[in-house]
């Protein structure tokens, strides 16, 4: 599917906004940990490719889910900085999403538009606040 961009950050962020709702949508069973598609029957989640210790068979939303939930705790109780700093301020963290989606948003850009995902600083900061379920700072 085609997204047509707009101009700066703003058509940036609208193409982003529009391709993870259309990436939610696909109800495709897939391994998070390698990869690979789940052709199994339901309820019996063992990974087809044999290769992972713990499989963890979903759906985009599925996956999607599980980080959002995974974010908001770290958040909550891990982060030791408004801006996601370690307690330990060793390092700062920036943003964590499904390793697919992250990978299909970069071949996104790079085949259509010729860019990078996070081409600068300003790019992830904007993406930070207008994804704030994958962002790790409570404060960017």
């Amino acid at each position: 599917m085609t997204f047509k961009k707009g101009k700066g950050l703003d058509g940036k962020m609208k193409v982003i906004r529009g391709f993870i709702n259309m990436w939610l949508k696909d109800e495709t069973l897939y391994c998070n940990t390698c990869g690979t598609k789940y052709t199994g029957v339901r309820g019996k989640w063992v990974c087809d490719s044999k290769r992972c210790e713990e499989p963890q068979i979903g759906r985009n939303m599925d996956h999607a889910f599980g980080i959002m939930k995974q974010n908001k705790m770290m958040k909550d109780e891990v982060m030791g900085s408004e801006t996601g700093a370690s307690n330990e301020g060793a390092f700062r963290y920036a943003v964590s999403m499904p390793v697919s989606l992250l990978k299909d948003l970069e071949a996104l850009f790079s085949s259509q538009y010729q860019e990078e995902l996070f081409d600068n600083v300003y790019t992830l900061r904007r993406f930070m606040r207008e994804f704030p379920q994958f962002s790790m700072a409570r404060r960017v």
